[in-house]
């Protein structure tokens, strides 16, 4: 556990590291810069002691000896106010450094958080039909929602760490020049100390697991439930479903008090250990090493500042740790979707002139072990219309997946004409095709928008067309803004009826080869729906359908009947 929690860190660390390294190392520069200059104006503070006559030795000390030297070179008077004129000065620089390293790591991480969230949205968009079925969407949208955002401050702590780490480094290196002794010892002290510690960072990683297990039960939850909402206020079951989110909602908010408390008894450990430790060193640096009271000072000032980065990177790494659970959940989901990648696009769409022909097409599911489809064999010219008919459940969706792209078979042939389709090609032969499912899908925008999500250049009077196709025209004439008028989230403010009718509009507005009809006309009412059968009727000849559905009434429609058994 220990080596797959450090891996995940890593590879996190390098996902973050290859978005821009040229900005993160300058951030870095700028950061030893800033810790450099930092120790310089510690350092200050002896040869200030001395020009102030507060010293027990009759000799200087090496550091103040380089100092005197190094401003003689500049033709700097050592004294007084030199000294404190250096040291402002440094003190200036460390604080524009500050600044800068500030805003240029919020930049750096929020562009990092915006570019991963993309990132595997399209690895996600990109990826294979059959993968996208069997996974919960509500988990993918957890994960783009809040895991990714979750990044955004595991960035910063990892920010935190490096600047921590940097300081601690210049600190000791600080240390060691003016007291190897006192430094080693120090250091020692420190790794039992890190070690009493090691048992919190273990729990606060359990901690992290069970946390994001409740995140995620809350969202799934609260997913189903708004979905299927008039339901559960049809039948009154408010307090039942309600009950499920109050048990995860208190299993979240126990994990969460968890976290704080381990926090806090990090925190209380670490500044009880810190005063033992403080007064370890003043005790030791008297008793035994006999250390120049200037020199203790300065170790003092440099204990004083070096106390609170070891309490930030303890801190920062104890709210990494338990955060290891959300970066191995998105390092999981992207190679997951890296696996099931669709090739890109490599031409222009497939067009067919004369047939698409089904050659012993079988597909079985994954663990299933009867085959759904088995030797199928079909030919459908261009312009004909195949309705394809059957129990629920016997494979018509499949078989209109694996005619439409999105399945590839897993025994036998498509062909367009001549080209063979296969997983190589499926997304160009996929641009020929609309399809037109039950469950209709729109935006929570403009009905123009839905009719036309990609934002191409399109005539008025082209829509106007193809509503009237779809019967839609009167009622979308009834609205208040006609075209440009927000229909609601999932259409809310339309009915079912209307909804499907303005999916017909946009799947005639595509102009496409093949169209495909999955129960288009499911939720319309008799005469609605002969009027639609009028107008699929005079594309006979001009337009490829593929129309599954139950009412035998659509029986005048086809050229071909597919009984599937």
């Amino acid at each position: 556990m220990i080596f797959q929690s450090v891996n995940a860190l890593l590879e996190g660390f390098r996902q973050f590291y290859r978005y821009n390294p040229k900005e993160l190392v300058k951030i870095f520069c700028l950061m030893l810069t800033q810790k450099v200059t930092s120790g310089i104006g510690l350092l200050l503070i002896l040869p200030l002691l001395q020009v102030m006559g507060l010293t027990t030795s009759n000799s200087q000390e090496p550091i103040s000896q380089y100092i005197v030297k190094f401003t003689g070179t500049l033709g700097i008077e050592v004294n007084f106010f030199s000294v404190v004129s250096i040291f402002l000065g440094l003190m200036l620089l460390v604080s524009l450094i500050d600044y800068v390293v500030e805003v240029n790591g919020a930049a750096l991480r929020h562009f990092y958080t915006h570019t991963l969230r993309t990132q595997l949205y399209r690895q996600v968009l990109y990826s294979q039909w059959q993968f996208l079925s069997d996974r919960r969407l509500s988990e993918i949208n957890h994960t783009l929602a809040l895991q990714v955002k979750s990044m955004g401050n595991a960035t910063n702590l990892m920010l935190v760490c490096l600047a921590s780490s940097i300081s601690l480094v210049v600190l000791i290196s600080l240390s060691f020049f003016i007291s190897w002794s006192m430094t080693l010892f120090t250091i020692v002290t420190g790794l039992a100390f890190i070690a009493l510690l090691w048992p919190y960072f273990r729990r606060s990683h359990h901690s992290g697991a069970a946390e994001l297990s409740s995140y995620r039960q809350i969202f799934n939850g609260l997913s189903d439930q708004l979905r299927f909402l008039k339901t559960i206020k049809s039948h009154q079951y408010e307090e039942r479903f309600l009950g499920d989110i109050r048990n995860s909602s208190e299993k979240l908010e126990k994990q969460s008090v968890m976290a704080v408390t381990l926090l806090s008894r990090t925190k209380w450990v670490y500044k009880m250990g810190a005063a033992v430790v403080f007064v370890t060193v003043l005790t030791v640096s008297q008793i035994w090493l006999h250390i120049p009271i200037e020199q203790l000072i300065v170790l003092l000032l440099i204990y004083s500042r070096l106390l609170p980065q070891l309490s930030m990177l303890n801190s920062a790494a104890q709210q990494l740790t338990r955060m290891v659970p959300v970066y191995s959940d998105i390092q999981r989901l992207q190679a997951e979707c890296l696996a099931v990648q669709e090739p890109p696009e490599t031409g222009k769409c497939i067009r067919f002139e004369d047939a698409i022909s089904l050659k012993h097409i079988g597909f079985t599911y994954p663990n299933a072990e009867v085959p759904v489809l088995s030797n199928m064999n079909l030919t459908l010219k261009r312009g004909q219309t195949l309705l394809i008919r059957g129990k629920s459940g016997i494979g018509k969706s499949t078989l209109v997946d694996i005619i439409s792209g999105l399945l590839p078979a897993t025994e036998g042939q498509l062909f367009c004409d001549n080209t063979l389709i296969t997983s190589k090609n499926m997304r160009q032969w996929r641009g020929s095709i609309s399809y037109v499912a039950q469950e209709t899908y729109l935006l929570n925008d403009t009905l123009y928008r839905n009719l036309n999500p990609k934002h191409e250049s399109m005539d008025e009077s082209d829509i106007w067309q193809a509503l009237e196709l779809a019967c839609a025209s009167d009622f979308v004439r009834a609205l208040p803004q006609q075209l440009h008028t927000t229909i609601g989230e999932h259409g809310v403010s339309l009915s079912g009826g209307e909804k499907q009718r303005i999916a017909l509009a946009r799947a005639f507005l595509m102009r496409s080869q093949l169209m495909v009809l999955d129960e288009a006309t499911s939720a319309l009412d008799r005469q609605t729906e002969n009027k639609v059968h009028e107008s699929l009727a005079r594309l006979r000849g001009q337009q490829t359908m593929v129309i599954i559905s139950h009412r035998p009434n659509e029986k005048v429609l086809a050229d071909m009947v597919l009984e599937l058994d």
